[in-house]
């Protein structure tokens, strides 16, 4: 057998081995218990240079998706913010108290965007650097009409960032083997503007921005710990 095809035997055996173990220890305590979050106050109206703009909102999601998203979110939180030079970003967070199950889990935004008719481009996903801490993160571009809106979203297990893959189903497991129910959320900032570099850029001088405002107790659950 290939040292290869050996990696990839062992790798898949751990991960049988470590949901094996999940189901028998069934998780109980729910890390939305013992660290309660509240993102409407924890997240500052004003910081920096920045503050709430109300003359810009996100998009739209039509009663039937709403109702949807009301099921798995137990939080979420739309905001948009301008700064002094009128450079404009839109903030949503939606977080969810049980990541450990499929269908309360975190959505990928991909599926809103698309299901409001707009045309969607993956453009990367980029390692980035927040107050020290190692973010992995996705960039879209999407555009209806004449509205073209950069995007840049990630989502987190419990502290842990984790988009959507093999990566996150371990690290869903690995808190179920600790007993945890672990929450989550999805955290996405977008801008209007056809300038990708320009509004990625916009979009991490927000991120940075927030990260130093947020109350240390809960920036962990947004940036992660990793």
């Amino acid at each position: 057998m290939s040292a290869f095809k050996l990696k990839h035997l062992l790798a898949g055996t751990a991960m049988l081995a470590a949901a094996a173990g999940a189901v028998a220890l069934k998780p109980t305590v729910r890390m939305a218990q013992k660290q309660p979050v509240n993102f409407e106050s924890m997240v500052p109206k004003h910081f920096g240079q920045w503050q709430i703009d109300p003359t810009i909102a996100p998009i739209e999601v039509d009663p039937e998706i709403q109702a949807k998203l009301g099921t798995i979110y137990s939080q979420t939180l739309s905001r948009t913010y301008v700064n002094d030079q009128g450079q404009k970003v839109m903030l949503s967070i939606a977080y969810g108290e049980d990541q450990n199950a499929e269908k309360t889990q975190a959505h990928r935004p991909e599926f809103c965007y698309r299901a409001q008719g707009f045309d969607l481009n993956e453009v990367d996903v980029i390692p980035m650097t927040v107050g020290g801490r190692s973010v992995v993160a996705r960039r879209l571009f999407t555009q209806k009409v004449n509205r073209p809106e950069p995007v840049t979203y990630w989502m987190t297990i419990g502290d842990k960032v984790a988009l959507p893959g093999w990566r996150r189903k371990v690290t869903q497991l690995q808190y179920g083997l600790h007993g945890y129910i672990a929450d989550g959320l999805l955290f996405r900032v977008s801008s209007i503007g056809a300038d990708m570099s320009k509004e990625f850029a916009i979009q991490q001088t927000f991120i940075t921005d927030l990260n130093q405002a947020i109350p240390e107790q809960v920036r962990s659950r947004i940036f992660g710990s990793n």
